[in-house]
């Protein structure tokens, strides 16, 4: 285990340890290993991974590059020189900061945590603005009800739960390299965790910012870095293939065996499993609204290729379709009360069948009691304000299910029906 690991478990404490563990793989690798790109390495057919203009050339910065030149599902294009990605930035030149301020780089997003900041600051001249988004933090401020309820959104690590290394488990624990199994189980949280969600949401809504011209960065610019840039890419329209593509070139720019395309592929199956679909996890999970998803589409589309030689005729994208997530799993109404409240909770079941949104009429959810089908669910509960996400052992089957929620000293009882 790492030395940053032992000192953050020590500063923290055991409430914490679970989340911790989870992260350290994403401070584990930080060298930056300067290599010579080599387009060949990573999707050979695809020629905007293979744009040799995407790297900004930076010595210390192997891994900075440009995120936009890519195709949309509706026929679009993402804007190159919007925004960049890159690893830490603290070991660039004055001429290499230049570079960055050449391509109207105002704007850093910083997405490391405290210890990896205090060892490693960004060092950015004064013109250009910083921003924290800490993926792994803490909010400060919590009391413990708040820090409870928070911890509680980390349920992708709970014990016993299917998704843990479900998909991810297969590439690294053939290998045994721990470090490997950290750093995927740090992407499954990410999918669930609150804070990371927070700190997504945050940085997001910069980069919808028309002001701005951004670059994010965590350590190696490959793990944290290549989650927020997946969840970009993926909002604008950006077909799955070519987001796994564009996160498998850190491979290219750092090095073969710095990330593995199953550890993205495992975070968005953890958000499948987790959320009713890309949507709901846009809308409810990162919290972002309907101008601001506008604003950032504003931002970064066009309608010409920005890869198309000056004079050439833009073709029209062939990217499949697949941004737009399968619909929720339909169901026969949304249930009924045995209360006397005012109306009756909503439920919906997610398209994996192992998720249920419940979104609870009046007061925020306290003390809950959940029984489903009799059994009570004591674990994969997550509550923010009125709305409760639980998520399951199991698979529900088609039929006739009873959910039964005790909270705030009332009893609401909700029959739905799964089609």
């Amino acid at each position: 285990m790492s030395a940053s690991y032992t000192r953050d478990r020590r500063r923290f404490g055991p409430i914490v340890a679970t989340l911790l563990v989870a992260f350290a793989g994403m401070v584990l690798v930080d060298s930056d290993r300067a290599e010579a790109f080599d387009a060949s390495q990573v999707a050979p057919d695809n020629a905007a991974i293979q744009w040799e203009g995407r790297s900004l050339g930076l010595e210390h910065a192997p891994n900075a590059r440009d995120v936009g030149g890519y195709p949309t599902a509706d026929g679009r294009w993402v804007r190159t020189g919007v925004a960049y990605r890159s690893g830490r930035l603290g070991g660039l030149t004055s001429e290499e900061w230049q570079v960055l301020r050449d391509r109207g780089v105002n704007q850093i997003i910083d997405l490391r945590n405290t210890e990896e900041k205090s060892e490693a600051p960004d060092n950015q001249p004064s013109d250009i603005a910083y921003q924290e988004s800490d993926i792994t933090g803490i909010p400060p401020g919590l009391d413990s009800a708040q820090l409870t309820d928070l911890l509680s959104t980390a349920h992708c690590l709970a014990p016993g739960t299917p998704v843990s290394l479900l998909t991810i488990g297969n590439a690294t624990l053939a290998e045994g390299d721990p470090e490997d199994i950290f750093t995927a189980e740090g992407y499954l949280l990410e999918a669930c965790y609150a804070g990371s969600l927070m700190a997504f949401r945050d940085a997001i809504t910069t980069l919808a910012d028309a002001s701005t011209t951004v670059i994010f960065h965590c350590s190696a610019g490959k793990d944290r870095t290549g989650v927020l840039d997946a969840i970009l890419l993926t909002i604008l329209g950006v077909d799955r293939e070519t987001v796994l593509d564009d996160f498998e070139a850190s491979n290219a720019y750092r090095g073969a065996g710095s990330v593995q395309r199953e550890w993205l592929e495992g975070w968005f199956q953890a958000v499948s499993l987790d959320w009713l679909s890309w949507d709901d996890f846009v809308r409810n999970g990162l919290g972002l609204s309907d101008a601001t998803v506008a604003a950032l589409r504003t931002r970064f589309l066009t309608d010409t290729d920005p890869l198309a030689p000056a004079g050439d005729p833009a073709p029209t994208p062939t990217a499949t379709p697949t941004a737009t997530p399968t619909p929720p799993t339909t169901m026969a109404g949304t249930g009924t009360t045995t209360t006397a409240s005012p109306s009756a909770p909503s439920v919906l079941v997610g398209q994996s069948r192992r998720v249920l949104r419940v979104e609870l009429a009046g007061r925020p959810a306290r003390n809950l009691r959940i029984r489903l089908d009799g059994r009570r669910i004591a674990t994969g509960v997550a509550r923010r304000g009125t709305v409760v996400r639980i998520r399951l052992a199991k698979r529900l089957r088609p039929g006739r299910h009873v959910l039964r929620l005790r909270t705030n000293g009332t009893l609401i009882r909700v029959v739905f029906r799964v089609l």
